[in-house]
């Protein structure tokens, strides 16, 4: 293999690779209010949703119209958001009586469930090599 086609295959190669990373800026809207911190959780298949994230962030202080978080270095393909204002700022999705949350939450796509939380599938959006953005409103 002569010098060039060697450097040819390197970049070919370097190539493939930067396609299969991903960046997702979420932007949030409709939060309600500025007290406490948004925190933001990605999930990458149905058996970790809710359970084990990929990534979180925390958003604090909260900005007053929109507010903004970017993930970096995301694996492409499907990937389920949710995010919730931690009005009291412990860390926590509190919840009231039957376990019913006292505190505004929102999924990838704005999805909704029936009796509890939307599929993975629901909330997931499909993430391409480069830079993504998707936009959540509580």
């Amino acid at each position: 293999m002569s010098m060039l086609n060697f450097f040819r295959s390197l970049v070919l190669i370097g190539l493939l690779l930067v396609t299969n990373i991903a960046n997702l800026d979420i932007v949030l809207s409709n939060y309600g209010s500025t007290q406490g911190q948004l925190v933001v959780s990605l999930f990458e298949s149905p058996a970790t949703f809710l359970v084990e994230p990929l990534q979180t962030a925390i958003i604090t202080p909260i900005p007053t119209e929109t507010a903004a978080v970017r993930f970096d270095q995301l694996p492409t393909g499907d990937i389920a958001i949710a995010a919730f204002h931690d009005v009291n700022a412990n860390g926590e999705l509190d919840t009231g009586l039957f376990g019913i949350p006292t505190e505004v939450f929102v999924f990838g796509n704005n999805a909704r469930g029936t009796f509890g939380p939307p599929s993975f599938q629901s909330a997931a959006i499909a993430l391409e090599g480069g830079d993504n953005t998707h936009r959540v409103s509580f």
